[in-house]
């Protein structure tokens, strides 16, 4: 747990240490499990910081993020990468990232085959208000077949943004 706590702590301090202008908080809970099968259903929680817009094109923004995950089972993730959404209409969004990370599996059984592994979300949001919005996302974590072994993890979750 000692783990999982470092690792959200250092995705709030990477937050604190850019500017605050239209950057994002995303804060979520999920349900996971091996896509090979074989081990129990875990939950967990995620804690995300999206980045100021660094390129819009046509309603699409570009920026990068830094997110941080630990489930039920001890296992840790931690990562950065490329954050994109777009705008749809009535307060309707889509978002998507791909961030490469360090993963730490709680237990042998929860292996995904290497310390490195890249996580792809797709999600589809709407905004409460100028400043707060809720998601539906998927998410699927892999080593890409780097590793030996590849069992991946698909994950669902409910987040909350809050833009400051």
């Amino acid at each position: 747990m000692r783990t999982a706590l470092s690792a959200i702590g250092l995705v709030a301090a990477m937050g604190l240490a850019v500017p605050a202008s239209a950057q994002d908080w995303v804060v979520g809970g999920y349900a996971a499990r091996f896509s090979t099968g074989g081990v129990e259903d875990m939950t967990g929680i995620v804690v995300e910081y999206h980045s100021r817009t660094l390129h819009h094109f046509e309603g699409l923004d570009l920026g990068f993020g830094f997110a941080a995950s630990v489930d039920n089972l001890s296992n840790v993730w931690i990562g950065g990468g490329v954050v994109m959404e777009y705008d749809l209409s009535d307060g309707w969004f889509i978002e998507a990232s791909f961030m490469p990370g360090y993963y730490s599996n709680g237990t042998p059984e929860t292996d995904l085959g290497l310390p490195l592994e890249f996580r792809t979300l797709f999600g589809v949001g709407y905004r409460l208000s100028e400043t707060s919005a809720l998601s539906l996302a998927i998410d699927h974590r892999s080593n890409g077949g780097l590793g030996d072994i590849n069992p991946g993890l698909d994950a669902i979750g409910l987040r909350f943004h809050r833009a400051f």
